[in-house]
């Protein structure tokens, strides 16, 4: 044992060399994990050509089209829809496999259709290559912008519509005859890209909204959004201001309508709300001083003519089913009509307020039918 002792200590020179050996080795077996990272993350910037120390950076769409989407998956809903050349900013991540685009809403505010993002992220697939899904770069990196920019020397004049009146049917050609193809839905955003005057049509792509991609739709159906949604960077017009009032004058009118209407009758006897001169309602005629009484005898005959009357306006109310009223009987409420009145379908005449609402009915009819249409047809899609 002791002869094994001595060598070891004339092999290491000193107590605790050992020790300090083991220690460097330690140090260099940790940091060569490191360097293994930092060899895979060279190798990763060489092949994708994106650089992850630079997390938030701008790109610019390389391929036709592509969809800015609520989650970080290809089966998400599209709600906007960036062309050829234009340029966003935002943050590199990998989910499943794929690489996206993070972008802020924030950053988005210049583009002209960014009021259809509704939450704080968005997301853009950057790279399909090697999936099923075949396609292949579809941004690249870019000098650096703030947030989104339009396509240099691309700048895109087409017109912008949106959808109004309901709904809009979407057909293949633009012949009239054309089958029914699908329906945009109100609300939905489209880029004209052919205006056809003759037939009354446009040939759409969808850039916000639920609906087929492209096809043709009728004009009619169809409004132009505001000339700023076509800009590239123009602020939006502020709105009108109210013009500035005097306030002493509006005060004096105040005034002047509280007095003329709520003064007492006791201060001068002429205030409009008080003035019962124009109004007979408070004394009947027949109670009127110096008036004759009337003798028994007419007090019968007004009372046989009155009754004669009544008879008259409801011998025209039919028994059975709503039959067509004679005249002088309103076609809705059964009331005599008087001596204005409207003419309703069928040869009915009506009192204004039943015309009134009469017509009601029918636009909540129609509106009613409407509506059922559209679910009806968002059904079959």
């Amino acid at each position: 044992l002791k002869l094994a002792q001595a060598v070891r200590k004339h092999a290491c020179g000193r107590r605790g060399a050992m020790p300090r050996f083991s220690k460097v080795v330690a140090t260099q077996v940790q940091e060569e994990p490191e360097a293994s990272a930092d060899t895979d993350t060279e190798k990763d910037e060489a092949k994708s050509g994106i650089p992850e120390k630079a997390r938030e950076a701008t790109y610019e769409v390389c391929a036709k089209r592509v969809a800015l989407r609520k989650e970080a998956s290809t089966g998400s809903q599209a709600t906007l829809v960036l062309h050829k050349g234009e340029r966003v900013c935002g943050t590199p991540c990998e989910v499943d496999g794929l690489r996206w685009l993070q972008i802020s809403r924030k950053s988005m505010e210049p583009h002209p259709l960014s009021m259809v993002l509704e939450q704080e992220f968005a997301y853009v697939l950057m790279d399909g290559t090697g999936t099923d899904l075949g396609v292949g770069v579809l941004l690249k990196r870019a000098p650096t912008e703030l947030g989104w920019c339009a396509a240099d020397g691309e700048k895109d004049r087409s017109e912008v519509f949106e959808v109004v009146k309901g709904s809009a049917v979407v057909s293949k050609g633009k012949d009239p005859n054309e089958p029914e193809a699908d329906v945009l839905l109100e609300g939905c955003i489209v880029k004209a890209l052919e205006v056809d005057k003759a037939a009354g049509k446009i040939c759409f792509e969808l850039v916000a909204g639920d609906g087929p991609e492209n096809g043709w739709v009728s004009i009619k159906r169809l409004t132009p959004v505001s000339q700023c949604l076509n800009s590239t960077g123009s602020a939006p017009q502020k709105a009108a201001e109210r013009p500035p009032q005097d306030e002493a004058n509006a005060a004096e009118a105040l005034r002047s309508w509280a007095e003329a209407f709520w003064c007492k009758p006791e201060d001068d006897g002429k205030a409009v709300l008080f003035n019962r001169e124009a109004f007979d309602w408070r004394v009947r005629p027949a109670e009127a001083e110096g008036a004759p009484e009337l003798s028994e005898e007419e007090l019968r005959l007004q009372l046989g003519e009155a009754i004669a009357a009544r008879e008259g306006a409801t011998a025209a109310l039919p028994r059975r089913g709503p039959k067509v009223p004679k005249a002088g009987c309103c076609g809705m409420c059964w009331l005599p009509l008087g001596d204005t009145c409207y003419m309703h379908t069928k040869a009915r005449k009506v009192h204004a307020e039943c015309m009134a609402q009469l017509l009601l009915q029918e636009l909540k009819r129609d509106d009613e039918a409407r509506l059922e249409k559209g679910r009806t047809r968002t059904r079959l899609r």
